[in-house]
């Protein structure tokens, strides 16, 4: 798939159902057309296969990876990223509420 439509990362993992499910994205939206054809020769015959196109365009992937690490209270210790730009009195003051 990343050599056929130029896929910029791939992920596969099975579902709680049981069901593969088949990740990929793109820099740019793929022909549906040939992605059927992809996915098609990647599956035993008779095999159902669901498939869906979803646009993320305008989203802000860094700004949302941030968002889900924020500074942790270990101990005595602060554990943050060089992202966290408030003060360590601020944190303190969320931590005790």
């Amino acid at each position: 798939m990343e050599a056929v439509l130029n896929a910029q990362a791939i992920s596969i993992e099975k579902t709680d159902a049981g069901h593969n499910l088949i990740m990929a994205w793109f820099e740019d939206e793929p022909d549906p057309e040939q992605l059927s054809a992809v996915v098609s020769r990647s599956v035993k015959r008779g095999q159902l296969i669901d498939q869906q196109i979803v646009c993320h365009k305008g989203r802000d992937w860094l700004a949302e990876n941030r968002k889900a690490f924020p500074p942790l209270h270990l101990g005595p210790f602060w554990i943050y990223g060089s992202h966290v730009t408030q003060c360590a009195a601020c944190w303190q003051h969320a931590a005790s509420c």
